[in-house]
């Protein structure tokens, strides 16, 4: 009835199937299998709570961007109607009124063109002075390093003149 054979043990079902409910186990609790899906289903309820809070936050938004597209025909219609009455005022304008204005405009014209060159021609001068200065000095150091007579009577005129002032 039973083989007890080494053969017969290795082709038994029921054997079989201890030793794989075995492994199973040992696999299950070595692998961690219930903290593995405790972790995984945090996660998901995470990305879940994540995800609301940033439906909230779209709704949100979503609201504000109604509010302003209700708005925005009431704009737009303002800017019109102000439009028109800019228009109707310049209608009824005369002509001489019309070239009061333009005076008006050419002499502000005149007057931010004229203090602008008049900025340009001073930096200009300024930026000439500059350079001019910096020519002059390097002229100057050259002179003296070619001749050095000349450079010891600088020194020597310079502590002449110190030795004339009077110090209080």
């Amino acid at each position: 009835m039973f083989d007890l054979s080494l053969h017969g043990i290795a082709h038994s079902n029921i054997i079989n199937f201890g030793l794989m409910v075995a492994l199973f186990v040992l696999i299950f609790l070595k692998v961690n299998v219930k903290g593995k899906v405790d972790e995984a289903h945090s996660k998901q309820k995470q990305i879940i709570k994540d995800s609301e809070a940033e439906k909230e936050r779209s709704i949100f938004e979503l609201k504000g961007i109604k509010e302003s597209v209700k708005n925005l025909s009431a704009e737009l219609e303002k800017i019109t109607n102000d439009g028109k009455e800019i228009i109707s005022n310049l209608k009824k304008l005369t002509k001489s009124e019309l070239e009061e204005i333009e005076e008006s405009f050419k002499k502000s014209a005149a007057r931010i063109f004229g203090v602008q060159e008049e900025n340009a021609k001073h930096e200009t001068k300024n930026l000439l002075a500059k350079k001019g200065l910096e020519i002059a000095e390097e002229k100057l150091k050259n002179t003296l390093k070619s001749d050095k007579k000349l450079h010891k009577k600088f020194i020597n005129d310079a502590i002449n003149e110190l030795d004339g002032i009077e110090i209080k």
